[in-house]
């Protein structure tokens, strides 16, 4: 049991002593490199030859892409890699120590910007806030977490099944390519530790390295340039905006089999109008202001009102055509009705059977069902050589039938006249119904097709090396 804590004690104490001398090793090697170095100058001896510098980019998580604004939040890993003459040293003198930490404020850095950074609180340089680790070599890894706002150029034209490509441009802000030659260490940036977004799938994030000359300087300025693209997730515009505006269009098309005088299609289809204007104000809230594209959306809202408002004048027409008080014309009498091709509607008086030129025999049949006799007025047949002025009482009753017959027969042919009249109007009116029906409904297809196509077109094409989608 001693010998067993003898022991113990012995290797906290050799365990503590090492532990002190690499504290020893680390703090003399930190003191002997930093004690002559400059940070303000570029780590190299021969100045004719410009320092490497290697990065790479890890993306981690897109926070969001603002159409409005065009500006997309990002989180980066930024890693960049390359050698300090000065930050050399030999293992053996510091008990083999190969490798050190050392905030990077205290030692030369590459002065990397966004160059399209879009933050209104940072300049876009990255911060010093992290250490570099160090090789015996002078072999520099700086690793730097940053969270980028950076400038993006939104292509709505698609919206909401777009697709986006925004870039991340890198590069020195005051060393031109003869002092700093930039290099992307891979054709991809690194997403192995993406975090996925609600709103966008990432689909690629392509790296290239470019040469720029600006008018300014004939030296020659690198830039590494990444490529998010992003397609967006399009279920949730889906399901609240499209499918609502879809079913609304149906619903106005549904109100044609409606009774061809019921006024309630317009109130339906003012409804309707109302309800897409106010989802088209919600759909343009979050869209930038600008006059060179036209949402996939916006299209389908546009076109949804226009039916509408079609079929609001459709409809008007056809109560119209349903109501219609005039005379039917013989054109249409010919193809509407039963009874011979002339003009309908007309409300004059009709001959009557028992009327002036109705025989003596009709009124002798018509007197006879009615209870008179005729034997005993004198036989009817021969009331004629009465006169008109010696006309006996039983030829004035048959008189007054005979008027009152004739009135009774002429409202009748009038009220079926009308009647039919109105029979025919309708008849006009649920046929130019049907045929507004179908023309609104080749009209629907029609223009969603033509709506739908570029996103069918482009819905398995994207080239992340282009920034215009």
């Amino acid at each position: 049991m001693r010998m067993t804590l003898a022991w113990s004690v012995l290797f906290l104490v050799v365990l503590h002593v090492q532990l002190m001398a690499c504290s020893l090793a680390n703090a003399n090697l930190r003191q002997d490199i930093l004690s002559s170095y400059d940070k303000n100058v570029r780590p190299v001896k021969n100045f004719s030859r410009p320092t490497e510098v290697r990065m790479d980019v890890s993306l981690r998580q897109i926070l969001g892409l603002a159409e409005r604004e065009q500006v997309l939040t990002s989180l980066l890993w930024i890693r960049m890699y390359w050698t300090d003459e000065y930050l050399s040293w030999n293992p053996v003198q510091y008990d083999d120590l190969d490798n050190i930490r050392i905030p990077s404020a205290d030692i030369w850095l590459p002065d990397i910007f966004l160059y399209n950074n879009a933050d209104t609180w940072q300049t876009g340089e990255l911060a010093t806030n992290t250490d570099v680790s160090v090789t015996s070599e002078g072999y520099v890894t700086w690793l730097q977490p940053i969270t980028a706002r950076t400038s993006c150029k939104v292509h709505t034209g698609l919206f909401p099944f777009d697709s986006q490509v925004c870039d991340l441009l890198l590069g020195s802000w005051s060393y031109d390519g003869t002092e700093i030659d930039l290099y992307n260490t891979s054709e991809s940036g690194d997403i192995s530790s993406f975090v996925e977004n609600g709103e966008w799938d990432l689909l690629t994030v392509a790296a290239q390295r470019e040469l720029n000359y600006y008018s300014c300087c004939p030296e020659p300025w690198p830039n590494l340039r990444y490529l998010v693209a992003l397609q967006r997730r399009a279920d949730y515009y889906l399901f609240t905006f499209v499918l609502p505006c879809m079913a609304s269009i149906f619903v106005v098309l549904g109100g044609f089999f409606l009774p061809t005088n019921a006024a309630v299609r317009i109130q339906l289809n003012v409804t309707v109008l109302l309800a897409l204007t106010v989802f088209l104000m919600m759909v343009q809230e979050s869209m930038p202001t600008s006059s060179g594209d036209v949402s996939v959306i916006g299209e389908i809202y546009t076109t949804a009102i226009a039916i509408v408002g079609l079929s609001t004048l459709a409809t008007v027409l056809v109560i119209n055509l349903s109501e219609n008080d005039r005379p039917v014309p013989a054109w249409i009498a010919r193809y509407f009705s039963d009874t011979p091709s002339k003009k309908i509607g007309d409300h004059g008086a009709t001959p009557s059977s028992y009327g002036p030129h109705a025989t003596n025999g009709d009124l002798h049949a018509q007197a006879q069902s009615n209870g008179y006799d005729s034997e005993a007025c004198g036989h009817v047949a021969h009331a004629k050589d009465y006169g008109n002025d010696a006309s006996p009482p039983c030829c004035r009753q048959c008189e007054n039938l005979r008027k009152l017959l004739g009135t009774m027969q002429n409202h009748y042919t009038n009220a079926a006249k009308e009647q039919l009249r109105r029979k025919i109007w309708k008849r006009v009116a649920l046929l130019v119904n049907h045929c507004l029906l179908f023309m609104m409904f080749i009209g629907t297809v029609t223009a969603v097709i033509f709506i739908f196509a570029p996103v069918i077109e482009k819905s398995n094409r994207i080239d992340p090396n282009s920034n215009n989608l």
